[in-house]
């Protein structure tokens, strides 16, 4: 389901066309003195706003692609943690060596330790333990392998359950984790130049188009035929 607000830029742009094309219309008659709403100004204003929200929309690709990398390098960690305990509850490893690794694996498979603590002043509500988030995910792989490195009967023939395993699993969630974060950086920059673009006033292309309609009106009259062509044509405002 597409983002009402994206919509709303979209229509925005659209509408704002059409605008043009109707000061165009009115021919000799639409000569305002304000330069930001002569004919040729706004549509200039029009085609950096479309290349704002290309640029958006080409940042947000390359963003959802580190996301898409991210969420498929960390989709095997909860069954790796699992796997994990399980090789530990057939070593030789103590009792209390186990319990250790069975506390961490709990927080990277989003299970409890113990049962959930009440708040007392809030008894509908329990404290939450998960840990599930990617940062903790990647801080409590981390505790596990420093843990498993100190266990010698933790030896494990499989490679992707020994400590060089689990240590390159961390650096990969690190790289992917890093590299997302890094995506959103100009995603964020793209954004805001297209909602200056659109919204910042009186600038903006929605606070332009307030400027065209006064124009009009002052021009041709509040019932006049000129004026309510261009009021038929909305604009929706967002507070940036």
């Amino acid at each position: 389901m597409s983002n009402p607000n994206e919509r709303s830029n979209a229509d925005n742009v659209n509408n704002f066309e059409e605008l043009i094309a109707v000061c165009i219309d009115l021919g000799p008659a639409y000569n305002p003195s304000n330069p930001a709403i002569t004919v040729p100004s706004m549509t200039a204003s029009l085609a950096a706003t479309r290349a704002a929200m290309q640029t958006v929309n080409t940042q947000e690709a390359l963003h959802e692609d580190t996301v898409n990398v991210k969420d498929d390098s960390f989709a095997p960690l909860k069954s790796v943690a699992q796997r994990v305990m399980a090789f530990a509850n057939a070593s030789a490893l103590t009792m209390n060596q186990k319990a250790d690794i069975r506390s961490i694996v709990l927080k990277l498979t989003g299970r409890r330790a113990t049962a959930p603590v009440v708040d007392p002043a809030n008894p509908g509500a329990t404290n939450s333990s998960s840990q599930l988030g990617f940062d903790q995910r990647i801080e409590n792989l981390d505790r596990l392998i420093q843990l498993l490195s100190t266990m010698p009967a933790y030896n494990p023939n499989e490679p992707d359950l020994n400590v060089a395993g689990l240590t390159g699993l961390h650096s990969t969630l690190v790289a992917v984790n890093s590299a997302e974060a890094t995506a959103k950086q100009p995603l964020a920059t793209a954004r805001t130049v297209r909602n200056e673009l659109l919204y910042r006033n009186p600038t903006g292309l929605t606070y332009l188009a307030m400027a065209v309609k006064n124009y009009v009106k002052s021009v041709f009259g509040n019932n006049s035929p000129e004026h309510k062509r261009v009021t038929a044509i909305k604009f929706v405002k967002r507070r940036i």
